[in-house]
């Protein structure tokens, strides 16, 4: 199965040269969960609420600013911070309250802001940190998405040459 980023497409209009939402779909080796796949197998309740997360998320993005900026730390946090191909990386939690308890995990990637904020999970939350392997799981995730990236701006990078 190869990685595909999937841009999440609401009933809102999407401003011309905006910044994208996408969601994370396959792995590359077929044996990590990802986004697309967590959304689908959500209760009817819990997709309703992810896809109201993903609106306000999406809609907090095309903003041009920084989710954790936007808004309160109870909602938009990170989670994970880690370094990967001699740069630091970090995982954020998102959610559509306070109380909600689908969660969002998501990068920024490449770096903003060039506009591009990757779901890579979408989850309940029944405790209030992380485990550490949950945390192993999500950096597994970051990290093939990063190397995704990688490779698509090597190849535009050599293109131009």
């Amino acid at each position: 199965m190869a990685l595909k980023l999937i841009p999440y497409k609401n009933k809102l209009p999407q401003p011309v040269d905006s910044r994208w939402v996408y969601l994370m779909s396959g792995d590359g080796v077929g044996q990590f969960e990802h986004a697309w796949k967590d959304l689908n197998e959500q209760t009817k309740e819990n997709k309703r609420g992810a896809y109201l997360a993903l609106d306000k998320l999406k809609n907090g993005w095309i903003t041009g600013q920084l989710l954790e900026e936007i808004f309160d730390r109870k909602i938009c946090h990170d989670v994970h911070t880690f370094s990967h191909l001699l740069k630091p990386w970090t995982i954020y939690s998102f959610k559509k309250t306070k109380k909600d308890v689908i969660r969002l995990y998501f990068i920024y990637g490449p770096p903003p802001p060039n506009g591009m904020l990757i779901v890579i999970k979408i989850d309940t939350k029944d405790q209030q940190k992380l485990t550490s392997h949950q945390k192993e799981n999500l950096e597994k995730l970051a990290k093939l998405v990063i190397n995704l990236q990688s490779k698509e701006n090597e190849k535009l990078i050599n293109s131009t040459e």
